[in-house]
């Protein structure tokens, strides 16, 4: 039996980027993002924005962790959010880590 076009999208798995802590391309090409991980060192605050055309790209998602908090993990509802171009990291925090979920 064939899957819908909303079944696959919902059902096909999601890549992780791994750990990342530092800046840069996660996908060349277009894609989506389904969700993002973002890790703190237990003291320092960390910002993950994820653009859509390199480093100066359209800002597609945003997600924020209070250091004391250590983790907040951002679940984008199915499909997830679409980029066009490519799917860019911007990280900043001191030893902030992130992971990002995406096809």
């Amino acid at each position: 039996m064939a899957r819908t076009y909303k079944q696959h999208i919902l059902w096909e798995p999601w890549e992780s980027s791994g750990y990342k802590s530092s800046s840069g391309a996660i996908k060349s090409g277009p894609g989506r993002v389904g969700g993002i991980i973002i890790i703190t060192d237990g003291t320092n605050d960390a910002t993950v924005i994820l653009r859509d055309g390199g480093s100066s790209g359209t800002q597609k998602v945003y997600g924020y962790c209070a250091g004391s908090d250590v983790t907040n993990t951002v679940m984008l509802p199915p499909p997830g959010v679409r980029f066009d171009t490519d799917i860019y990291l911007s990280l900043s925090g001191t030893n902030a880590t992130v992971i990002v979920l995406y096809k």
